[in-house]
């Protein structure tokens, strides 16, 4: 069992690094080790384990195809395990994965199946405990909800995403504070999208704010923030306002060139 379990460990590695061609053959290697041991008869945790593993090489790969049918396997082995069968959090982060890959193929509509899919474990597994992977999951899945042009739904998961992160983090926590400014973001974009001028320029202000703080000096972020602000300034009319956020835009994005240019000089 050791030594499968190095030649997964093995191949996950290599895969991480882009040796693909290593990382099958340990892969190979270890996955015929735990082949031999388990089956469907009688399923282990170790061999979803080496299937998700397996799959996640393969999403590397971009071999999108091949991925989904290894998680899968790696799904259809952990309903078999007890005690939570289907209710299992390995499961949903499984799902996520799949979501991913159905997101990165355009099929928004299966992955949002599969995003929805994951909640629903995580729900019954955590009940309203407020989790950091159900407030990214909710993120997402307000992705693809604006993916599909259902921008109401968006906002309405991302206010949810939102609202999970600060019952977990009172005062956003100076670690997180990314995880906020891309939130404040995302719901500034969305009401931009329906019109809501007022909404959207308080929440890129919000963001702005979020990572001037966690930055503390210039960066391509920051000077986003301030685009979107001219941006949304220039669409309502208000042109001073608009040029003077265009105009800080630019001064944060000279100084990361120059920045640049000094560190490729040294």
């Amino acid at each position: 069992m050791g030594i499968a379990a190095s030649k997964i460990d093995l191949g996950e590695t290599f895969g991480k690094i882009q040796d693909f061609e290593t990382a099958e053959q340990y892969f190979e290697e270890g996955m015929d080790i735990l082949r031999s041991i388990y089956s469907e008869v009688n399923p282990h945790r170790y061999l979803a384990n080496g299937y998700f593993k397996v799959a996640h090489v393969k999403e590397l790969k971009k071999k999108y195809d091949e991925a989904l049918k290894d998680y899968n396997k790696a799904i259809e082995i952990f309903r078999k395990l007890p005690p939570m069968r289907e209710i299992n959090p390995d499961i949903a982060q499984i799902y996520v994965r799949m979501g991913n890959i159905k997101k990165l193929m355009e099929d928004y509509e299966t992955a949002l199946e599969y995003y929805l899919n994951s909640f629903n474990i995580l729900h019954k597994v955590y009940n309203d405990e407020p989790r950091l992977e159900i407030a990214s999951l909710i993120k997402n899945i307000g992705t693809l909800f604006r993916l599909i042009n259902r921008y109401e739904s968006s906002i309405k998961a991302h206010q949810l995403s939102l609202k999970i992160l600060c019952n977990i983090y009172e005062k956003p926590h100076p670690n997180y504070s990314l995880l906020f400014a891309a939130s404040y973001s995302s719901l500034g974009r969305l009401y931009y999208f329906v019109q809501q001028y007022n909404e959207s320029l308080e929440y890129y202000f919000k963001s702005l704010l979020m990572e001037i703080q966690f930055y503390k000096q210039p960066h391509s972020d920051i000077a986003d923030s301030l685009n979107n602000i001219a941006l949304l300034c220039h669409h309502v009319g208000n042109y001073e306002a608009s040029f003077y956020f265009f105009l800080n835009s630019l001064v944060v994005t000279k100084s990361l060139l120059q920045c640049s240019r000094s560190e490729e000089r040294r």
